[in-house]
């Protein structure tokens, strides 16, 4: 059989229900004192506040389960940084993934020539620019490279201008040590360095040499090539106090110094360029930077970006 037709005027009933219900609780809030339901309005504001907070306190916790943890803390060179600040690819090609560079004669000669360079003046060292040249040729030949034509040049320049060098620079020079180990916070890194060699200037200040086997260069340096010997003298003025100067040290060349500022809004530029480079390379931030570099980099022959 069909349902049963609904109750008469059934619309009209749940229409009185509600206006009973609204006058009642109308009458409920009129009957109630004002104090009281100004205290119940308050509680109801304060519970939605913290109802709230604890929501947002609830997103801020997914949040932070869900975002990624901030990188941690490196220890660096300065060279390190130069090599990231010239080309972060290059930088994760030989310093992370260690791909081994093709063999450079070249750079073999450099470090034969510090070493020689570092015994001479060092604490068990000594004697006169002939003993710094024979010093040098045994270095070289220790590396294998005496007979390249990388160790042949360097040997030739070594006997021309190596004795004046030591007798201009060398000799007169009161050297405190070689091989200096420096730390210094950078931001949250830590910065690890080694001082070639650091002169007395008088009793209150030193200079701090960084020897190089290039050629002296002209005009202005730029900063990726000052930024070693800046980090050098900020960490010796830290740790020691008092005055200190830097110079770069050309030892194959006539005319070898090459004095460096290390104080100024330089100074502070090179500093932000450095903790930016740490902060990238702890990042891993490894972007190319292709340009004119590309045709030095031991890595182009492999890397997508290099312009050819």
């Amino acid at each position: 059989p069909p349902p049963p037709p609904p109750p008469p005027f059934s619309s009209r009933r749940r229409h009185t229900r509600y206006s009973l219900q609204s006058r009642g609780s109308e009458m409920c809030i009129r009957d109630r004192p004002q104090g009281e339901l100004r205290d119940q309005a308050l509680e109801a504001a304060r519970r939605l506040v913290d109802l709230r907070i604890g929501v947002a306190d609830t997103r801020s916790a997914v949040a932070s389960r869900t975002a990624p943890a901030p990188p941690p803390p490196i220890a660096v060179t300065p060279t390190a940084l130069t090599d990231y600040i010239g080309c972060p690819r290059r930088y994760q090609y030989g310093r992370v993934d260690r791909i081994p560079a093709p063999d450079d004669a070249q750079s073999r000669v450099g470090t034969a020539i510090h070493d020689a360079l570092e015994e001479h003046y060092g604490p068990n060292g000594g004697g006169d620019g002939q003993q710094l040249l024979e010093r040098i040729e045994q270095h070289l030949a220790e590396a294998g490279v005496a007979g390249t034509a990388a160790g042949q040049h360097a040997l030739d320049r070594a006997r021309h201008v190596i004795p004046a060098y030591h007798e201009a620079y060398g000799e007169p020079a009161e050297v405190i040590d070689t091989e200096l180990a420096l730390t210094m916070p950078l931001g949250k890194h830590q910065l690890r360095m080694r001082v070639d060699r650091v002169d007395a200037i008088g009793e209150q200040a030193v200079r701090i040499v960084d020897y190089k086997t290039a050629k002296r260069p002209e005009g202005r340096l730029f900063p990726d090539q000052t930024l070693p010997l800046t980090l050098y003298a900020v960490a010796m003025g830290r740790q020691r106090g008092g005055e200190v100067h830097a110079a770069f040290h050309y030892v194959l060349d006539r005319d070898p110094v090459r004095n460096i500022i290390v104080d100024g809004p330089e100074v502070d530029d090179q500093l932000q360029n450095a903790q930016a480079a740490a902060d990238g390379i702890a990042a891993g931030n490894f972007d190319p930077k292709p340009g004119w570099q590309c045709s030095h980099c031991d890595f182009q022959l492999i890397c997508p970006a290099a312009e050819r």
